[in-house]
């Protein structure tokens, strides 16, 4: 269990470019990403259909282009379509096998051409994005200033299904000096009650242990832990050669999940140790089931002796070759015994505690990790052991039921309709249903809202298919604020509304939903591991505080002149994020000229963190004119560097004197038009100038969009520009698009207009480049914005 510790350097970019598409100029809300920002920007709250268009095979097209001059030295001004992922926040990422593997990942972007540029569109249909959609409230809080709340002070919250237990030793029989708890499994675990939390253990390398605080009567000793911990043991602080070998955990403990703990007992009768429901020892805890499981595992290299590292000592194991130290960490491993292809197998029947595989003779390089238990292992209780595969493929393992990897074991899991709590403060939506013809959708509001509006309380969001689980549907993470929630909701399949009973149910005037409740979201534990002073790359240390609206801030406090790096993590290595909030992504750089404090600030929902020494959180913007409330402000809730307000209900019509006034400037917006009442969202970023907003419900046709920064048909000069070098600026559109703008973002900023031009466009037919202008057919006339100017 030792800390990860990264050392690796962070890319840097000095010149970026935005090129910016829409009848409304629109940016994504998350950097490099096409964004829905025009019609639909609030996608899974407020649902509009969007039917594709059949005309996808018009030879119509609108090629846009700018011709500039750079004034820098070898500027490279390269662009790049960079579509929206829409990654589901379930979507595996790869945990490094090293300490040392996230360091050695250099960005390769830092060798990349230094500007970039980016097509953005207004209103795509269906969008997906990476963030949570967010609820737009009318009353929408605004963020507060940074506070200062010690690591102690932080209140956090598990994630959705984790134990939360009350646990109490029996010291009168221990006879413990310091009684104390060490877990493990889950560095996200949260400790409460504990006399002194996260104190080192003498002798055990970098494992910490929990003080126990006394009963009342001084015969038991308790803390409470609630998380998705694997493993724990007691122990004597004071001398920890006195300790419970590993044991304490049992599987049961699993189906403790309430909102509040529950007290269960650690009691030694006649000798024997045994967990029970009451101080008196007179109702025992009930014994877990045992799990049954033969594990062939597979790794993509040659293992000279694969072995299963566990921590709890109930198991029964068959198939090993017997038990070997495993070099270097002074513990024993059970080794597998060969098979056929590169396998490995090993059976074991118990109750798991947590363990992982490793290469005896090469375990730091080999390990697959603490996270290698999955709990979906413990249903297989049946009384033949039934074999599972655990198989790497392009560095990445996982678990399957076959043994050439085609079905996941995450694929059988149990899916309901349900909504689950996420560990960010989201909610995501399940369902399940058969023979889908057109869409499924979940239909949802707030239970009073309903109980007073009724039906036009409610929102639609259209799911999506789970491909990891047969009839298995699901809505992007969706945050409904961080307030108590009760929330009632109905699944919707091909237009109707499936049947609920009325004992899973909640009825609300005439119609019946199911229900979802859950407490106040007051954050979870981040933390902001690297080289700020304190502790070096420790990944449970300077744990954040929660702000509100997924934000989360820490301050460094009299930080000396020198460049810093960092990352942010959950605790642990096994989720972190770096540069540009890619998961295991590079460290983030940071230079101090001066002495001063630092805060950095950390969105749970893009995953982006900015830093006070070149970003100002909470930058004093309004947003004034017709038909917006006084003191309507902006705010950067998911510190893309793009700012939004929210005007709830703004009615149709023609709008021309709003405006953005910043301590600095007023920004005069164009004239436009809302089209239907409804809240409008205004977005404007402070760097390059430019606004937009989803005014309009005009949509633009993305699948027309084209732009190859590699093609010199869009980019006329290839990689580098030298300085006073013209160079064009091409993409196509379809004819939907009335105004294109380049955005250039540097040292000197410029937003550059493009003019429209016809220009003639020939297929390719059969693999020959018609040469005869005369076969219409096969020739487009499209439009072409070009401007030519010298910087």
């Amino acid at each position: 269990m030792r800390n990860k510790k990264i050392l690796q350097k962070a890319a840097k970019k000095s010149l970026s470019w935005l090129l910016i598409l829409g009848m409304l100029v629109t940016l994504p809300e998350t950097p490099g990403a096409i964004s829905a920002a025009a019609a639909e920007l609030e996608t899974g709250t407020e649902e509009t259909v969007h039917e594709e268009s059949g005309d996808a095979d018009r030879v119509d097209e609108t090629k846009n282009a700018v011709t500039e001059k750079t004034g820098e030295t070898e500027t490279k001004a390269d662009t790049a379509v960079q579509e929206e992922t829409g990654t589901s926040q379930s979507q595996e990422t790869k945990e490094p096998e090293t300490e040392t593997q996230d360091a050695e990942a250099e960005n390769e972007d830092a060798e990349t051409e230094d500007a970039e540029a980016a097509v953005t569109e207004a209103e795509t249909q269906d969008a997906e994005t990476e963030a949570p959609v967010t609820e737009t409230t009318e009353d929408e809080t605004e963020l507060s200033e940074e506070t200062e709340e010690t690591e102690t002070e932080q209140e956090v919250k598990a994630v959705e299904g984790a134990m939360n237990l009350t646990l109490h030793m029996d010291n009168s029989s221990a006879k413990y000096k310091t009684p104390a708890l060490q877990f493990w499994g889950d560095d996200n675990t949260i400790v409460s009650g504990a006399a002194e939390k996260n104190q080192e253990i003498t002798g055990w390398e970098d494992a910490v242990g929990q003080l126990l605080t006394a009963d009342k009567d001084g015969k038991f000793y308790s803390v409470t832990l609630n998380g998705n911990f694997t493993g724990f043991q007691f122990l004597d602080y004071a001398d920890p050669s006195k300790n419970t070998a590993g044991q304490g955990f049992v599987s049961t403990m699993k189906s403790y999940t309430g909102d509040t703990p529950t007290d269960i007992y650690y009691i030694c009768k006649d000798g024997n140790w045994g967990w029970y429901l009451d101080a008196a020892g007179t109702e025992a805890l009930k014994e877990p089931e045992l799990v049954y499981l033969t594990m062939h595992i597979k790794p993509e290299t040659k293992w000279s002796k694969p072995a299963m590292q566990h921590w709890n000592d109930k198991l029964t194991i068959t198939d090993t070759k017997g038990q070997e130290t495993i070099t270097g960490w002074d513990v024993k491993g059970d080794l597998f015994t060969a098979e056929e292809n590169g396998f490995y197998k090993l059976t074991v029947k118990g109750t798991f505690g947590g363990f992982q595989f490793v290469d005896v003779d090469n375990a730091d390089d080999t390990k697959t990790g603490d996270n290698t238990y999955d709990k979906l292992l413990d249903k297989f209780v049946a009384e033949t052991p039934t074999d599972v595969y655990y198989i790497q493929k392009d560095g990445t393992w996982n678990w399957y039921m076959d043994k050439d990897g085609t079905i996941t074991l995450a694929s059988t899991k149990e899916v309901s309709d349900q909504a689950v709590d996420n560990a960010d403060g989201t909610t995501t939506f399940t369902a399940v249903a058969e023979n889908v013809k057109d869409k499924v959708k979940v239909v949802y509001g707030k239970k009073s809202e309903v109980e007073e509006k009724g039906i036009s309380a409610l929102k639609t969001v259209t799911m999506t298919a789970d491909k990891s689980v047969a009839n298995a549907y699901t809505t992007d993470a969706i945050f409904l604020g961080d307030d108590a929630l009760d929330i009632v909701y109905y699944i919707e399949v091909d237009g109707a509304k499936k049947d609920i009973e009325t004992s899973a149910g909640v009825t609300v005037g005439k119609d019946t939903y199911l229900s979802y409740t859950r407490d106040k979201f007051t954050g979870r534990m981040v933390c902001i591991p690297g080289t700020f002073p304190g502790k070096s790359w420790d990944a449970a240390s300077n744990i954040m505080t929660y702000m509100g609206e997924g934000l989360y801030s820490y301050t460094f406090k009299n930080v000396p002149a020198a460049n810093y790096e960092y990352k942010i993590t959950m605790g642990d290595w096994s989720e972190n994020y770096g540069a540009g909030g890619v998961i295991s992504g590079s460290n983030i750089a940071v230079t101090v000229t001066e002495p001063q404090d630092v805060t950095i600030y950390y969105s749970d929902f893009s995953h982006y963190s900015k830093c006070s020494i070149d970003y100002k959180f909470g930058a004093s913007l309004l947003l004034q004119g017709t038909g917006i409330l006084a003191d309507t402000r902006f705010s950067d809730s998911r510190l893309t560097g793009i700012y939004s307000a929210t005007v709830a209900n703004m009615e149709a019509g023609t709008y021309s004197d709003t405006k953005i006034v910043s301590e600095d400037e007023t920004v005069e917006m164009d004239p436009y038009t809302v089209d239907t009442t409804k809240d409008v969202t205004f977005y404007y970023d402070p760097e390059s100038g430019i606004y937009y907003s989803n005014a309009s419900d005009k949509e633009v046709a993305t699948n027309k969009l084209v732009f190859d920064s590699k093609d010199t048909a869009y980019k006329s000069v290839y990689g580098a520009v030298a300085t006073g070098e013209k160079v064009t600026y091409s993409i196509d559109t379809g004819d939907d698009v009335t105004a294109v703008k380049l955005v250039v973002k540097g040292v000197e900023k410029k937003t550059l207009s493009m003019k429209k031009q016809r220009v003639r466009k020939m297929e390719n037919r059969d693999g020959l480049l018609l040469q005869a202008m005369t076969d219409l057919e096969n020739i487009s006339i499209s439009l072409q914005y070009i401007m030519r100017r010298q910087w």
